[in-house]
């Protein structure tokens, strides 16, 4: 058996209040969404007033989420290559551009980088009818 790997310490510096921002307000949109039963989104789960006016926030939020495992990919691997999920966008200023869809990695998880970054979370039990499907990639 190999010696494990060492442990990397990273640190996530945010670019900016917005950035940190539309993080928090995707993660708790997802965990709105997973508490009915959803457990697919897109960065649309975040409305406009929420956003900010930056360009590229989404794109920069949604690569540090991955980065700190907080979310993942949605979308199938067949031999080694991943095929990410895909669909178009619904919101009016997005132009039906395709964005990839993402699932929480686990629930806890998505709490706790809200707890960490000063965001009161609800910790209401999933519905009783719904029970969320995860899927892996």
């Amino acid at each position: 058996m190999p010696a494990p790997a060492p442990a990397i310490m990273q640190e996530v510096v945010w670019k900016n209040d917005e950035v940190m921002s539309f993080a928090c307000a995707l993660v708790r949109h997802a965990l709105e969404k997973l508490k009915v039963g959803v457990t697919h989104f897109t960065t649309d789960i975040v409305p406009d007033q929420e956003r900010g006016t930056g360009h590229g926030i989404a794109g920069s939020v949604i690569t540090m989420l991955q980065n700190a495992h907080v979310i993942q990919p949605v979308g199938i691997k067949q031999g080694e290559i991943f095929y990410a999920h895909r669909v178009k966008s619904e919101r009016p200023g997005a132009k039906a551009r395709y964005l990839g869809m993402y699932q929480l990695t686990s629930r806890p998880l998505a709490e706790e980088f809200l707890a960490r970054n000063s965001v009161a979370v609800d910790a209401s039990p999933l519905q009783p009818n719904h029970q969320p499907e995860l899927v892996t990639t």
